[in-house]
């Protein structure tokens, strides 16, 4: 879904067209508006957006600047076989998601009729909203403004995916926040731009504002090369050879771990920070915006 933005101003403008007829649909319409966006915010499937509470949000020490939202606790995750609902925590990555999710429990929320218990997304028969409405109010929006029908609801959790690859995200942060146990089921949501590789090729040599978590850093400017770590990955060994010259002599088995940042060729980072920091500094701009 590149063209993320015109389905969520479609999703607003939905709302005003019913208000302006005078129906009592328009409630509806802005809680499936804001809905939409924290499913695209925190890349949740289906089941998960509908059965979440007020109470599965919360603060995130190292991201202050989200307040109260700077965590989500998905109760109702995709269970295996013979297993309960898997749980995870996903951070708040984008600063416009806070104010949608305020605005909705403090201004709108409370207007609905059943509003009254601790879900998020009540109905306007029921205490929760149904899985067939979320199916039916995508399906409605992706059709007026002309998107590919092969488009779903879980299509916004593919695109989450990838606008994180796009902006630089690790893809073990990644492939944490959408819940994926192996980073090859993460690889197959993932669809970046044809200019993402050489642009990405460009801007794993430029050293980042700081290092993450305190580790890392720019590469090595005799050698050339980036940091490295023991070679993991989907619970299988994977071994690139490399040899440095300050690497013990039993340790020849290793691949790159490329440093998080964001890059100023992304089009979701045209108005971002302009000294490049992450997380963007208070002269900065929200990124990505849904609207």
């Amino acid at each position: 879904m590149r063209g993320s933005a015109p389905f969520f101003a479609h999703a607003d403008e939905e709302v005003l067209r019913v208000r302006g007829k005078g129906r009592k649909g328009w409630w509806p319409a802005l809680r499936d508006a804001a809905l939409l966006r924290v499913a695209y915010a925190y890349g949740l499937r289906r089941n998960e957006t509908r059965m979440l509470d007020l109470t599965d949000f919360g603060r995130n020490s190292e991201g202050r600047e989200f307040g109260e939202y700077g965590t989500l606790l998905v109760r109702y995750g995709k269970a295996k076989k013979g297993s309960p609902p898997k749980r995870r925590s996903v951070l708040t990555v984008w600063h416009w998601t806070p104010g949608t999710i305020e605005e909705w429990i403090s201004e709108v929320r409370p207007g609905m009729r059943h509003a009254t218990g601790r879900v998020l997304w009540p109905s306007e028969r029921g205490p929760r909203v149904g899985l067939q409405r979320l199916d039916s109010r995508f399906a409605a929006y992706r059709d007026a403004i002309g998107l590919a029908l092969a488009l779903e609801f879980h299509s916004l959790r593919r695109s989450y995916i990838t606008h994180l690859i796009e902006d630089g995200h690790d893809p073990l942060f990644v492939q944490q926040q959408d819940g994926h146990d192996h980073a090859s089921t993460t690889a197959l949501y993932t669809c970046v731009c044809s200019a993402f590789r050489p642009h990405s090729c460009v801007a794993s040599w430029t050293p980042p504002s700081r290092p993450l978590c305190g580790r890392g850093g720019p590469p090595d400017a005799t050698s050339g090369q980036l940091p490295v770590a023991p070679a993991r990955a989907d619970g299988r060994p994977r071994h690139v050879h490399r040899r440095r010259a300050d690497a013990a002599p039993d340790r020849t088995r290793h691949h790159t771990v490329l440093l998080p940042r964001p890059t100023v060729w992304s089009p979701a980072l045209r108005n971002g920070c302009p000294c490049r920091c992450w997380p963007p500094c208070a002269t900065s701009s929200t990124a990505r915006p849904p609207t």
